[in-house]
């Protein structure tokens, strides 16, 4: 962490702070050469040649010191001629190019060896001599210049760390560091989509340019869906299997966001440790598509970023802002859907009152009033989405918004659309670290992803009702896809499969972000929304709008 703390503070912050990680193409290939070095240590591999210490001490040693207040694990420990130890760190890196000095808390540190390097081989000199040993060496291997450098323990060495321990434990007692302005660091930063250094400058005005294209448009996975009941989730290796009576597959766990099963599924003891190990998120839904249970890891990630919300919950002023943006967007994106698939322009009265109901909702004087001006907006919504998907056979497809039970396939489609996409959210609070419970526009109930709902509103006309319209007017979906069960309908399972899939397409397509102007999934999107509310809950950024579609 000393490491990261001088490569960049924000960095040292996310991760030690905050407990935040993603991997990359870099970190996975240095824990990969790590996994081979212990092996070999170990007899169970081949010796690299290119490695500068066959033979040279024990490998994988962990040394603190409590004087010093800090704990390291060292890759190597060699001996000199003169019967003292040194350290040897091997970096997946290469050496700096050029023979360059820089300062670290006021300390000119040596050529050749990069800064965040010098200051953690210093910290390991610091562990050595705390364990009563003698130690006047450091050296260091770049595997990728297959160079050695080798650094004298001396006063200015010392003094950097000990300044470096210093300013990293006084940052980690305060807010997250300001993130680095247009730094080529940045490009290759693992936590860059955590990080959002460039939306965040740009935010606050820090950087006149647009932020560049840093954060992956999409994510590297996706969403698991077991739909078969009787089936069966489990584990082998570094994969899902998930086994039915017509069926078997294998997921590779990588590849999984999180895993949603509905109705008699099973998951076994293994596959939930796995999930739980790897940070995914399990959701439980009824068969019919209601979220009812979400495994939420022990040791969660951002503490501190849950205090500031429940602490901003607690207050009207906090709230209000939020809750304004929120049912703001939500009507606006209900606007832009309806103009979009109006083409004969029947609802021009629908569009001004939504229009109208987005400026009341900016401005609502408290969440009553803003809750009336919210469902006076959705009976128009609906009234006119009801327009739009017209009718099969004579059979109106939705005849207004009803949810318990759904009165029509209409309603069953988006009560299904609507549960898949808040487990899309709850997914994205608790890779943020927020507690998904506790909302500011919903208002906490038991068993009510409050804070999920809020992210989820502006989304509602963009993916599910959009994917409604979609799919009803290709002909994907059919009245005979759904069945009447009691007073309510529901979805088929070969049918609610296509709408899964349908979904899965929707969240991962790219959309050009209005502020950002940069193509994003709507996944990745959601994720973000998330992480840059919990930057205004801590203050970093003075307010939080959600997404409004162009």
């Amino acid at each position: 962490m000393l490491n990261e703390w001088v490569y960049c503070p924000r960095l040292f912050h996310l991760m030690h702070v905050q407990g935040l990680f993603a991997p990359s193409a870099e970190t996975v290939a240095g824990a990969g050469e790590h996994d081979r070095m212990r092996a070999r240590s170990r007899g169970q591999g081949l010796e690299a040649p290119a490695e500068p210490w066959r033979g040279a001490g024990p490998r994988e040693v962990t040394f603190d010191n409590a004087l010093e207040g800090v704990i390291g694990r060292f890759d190597v420990v060699a001996a000199d001629a003169a019967g003292g130890l040194v350290p040897v760190e091997a970096k997946h890196g290469t050496a700096p190019d050029e023979a360059r000095t820089q300062a670290v808390s006021g300390v000119t540190l040596r050529p050749g060896v990069w800064n965040n390097d010098q200051v953690q081989l210093g910290a390991q000199a610091l562990l050595l001599r705390g364990a009563g040993e003698r130690c006047d060496e450091v050296r260091i291997w770049y595997r990728k210049t297959n160079t050695t450098a080798r650094l004298p323990v001396d006063d200015a060495l010392l003094a950097a760390t000990r300044a470096a321990i210093a300013a990293a434990r006084a940052a980690a007692a305060g807010p997250m560091p300001a993130p680095l302005v247009d730094s080529p660091k940045c490009i290759g930063c693992s936590l860059v989509d955590i990080c959002l250094p460039d939306e965040t400058n740009w935010l606050l005005h820090r950087q006149p340019e647009q932020p560049r294209k840093v954060v992956a448009g999409r994510s590297d996975g996706g969403g698991l869906y077991v739909v078969t009941q009787g089936a069966r989730v489990g584990k082998t290796s570094e994969a899902l299997t998930v086994a039915s009576r017509d069926d078997n597959a294998e997921v590779p766990l990588i590849d999984v966001e999180h895993v949603a099963v509905f109705g008699n599924v099973q998951v076994t003891t293994q596959a939930v440790q796995a999930l739980t190990f790897a940070g995914k998120g399990l959701h439980l839904h009824t068969q019919g598509g209601k979220l009812l249970a979400t495994l939420v890891p022990s040791g969660r990630p951002n503490l501190h970023l849950r205090r500031e919300q429940f602490r901003a919950a607690d207050r009207p002023e906090r709230c209000l802002p939020i809750a304004r943006w929120v049912v703001a967007a939500k009507v606006r994106n209900q606007r832009v859907l309806l103009r979009r698939n109006d083409t004969a322009s029947a609802h021009g009265d629908t569009v001004e009152a939504l229009a109208g109901a987005a400026r009341r909702a900016e401005s609502a004087a408290d969440l009553a009033e803003l809750m009336g001006t919210e469902g006076d907006a959705a009976r128009k919504w609906f009234a006119a989405l009801s327009t739009l998907l017209g009718d099969e056979e004579g059979k109106p497809w939705l005849t207004g918004r009803t949810r318990r039970p759904p009165a029509d396939p209409g309603n069953a489609m988006l009560s299904f659309g609507y549960a898949l996409l808040v487990g899309e959210c709850v997914a994205a609070c608790q890779r943020v670290g927020l507690d998904p419970d506790l909302g500011f526009l919903h208002q906490p109930v038991p068993g009510r992803p409050a804070l999920a709902l809020d992210l989820m509103e502006p989304y509602r006309p963009l993916v599910v009702d959009s994917l409604a319209l979609r799919m009803i007017r290709s002909g994907q979906l059919h009245w005979r896809d759904f069945a009447q069960v009691g007073d309510g309908w529901r979805l088929h399972d070969a049918a609610r499969r296509r709408v899964i899939l349908a979904f899965e397409q929707r969240m991962d397509e790219l959309i050009t972000h209005p502020l950002f102007e940069y193509r994003m999934s709507y996944r990745r999107i959601l994720e973000t929304e998330a992480r840059l509310l919990g930057r205004h809950l801590t203050g970093e950024l003075n307010e939080w709008r959600p997404l409004v579609t162009r």
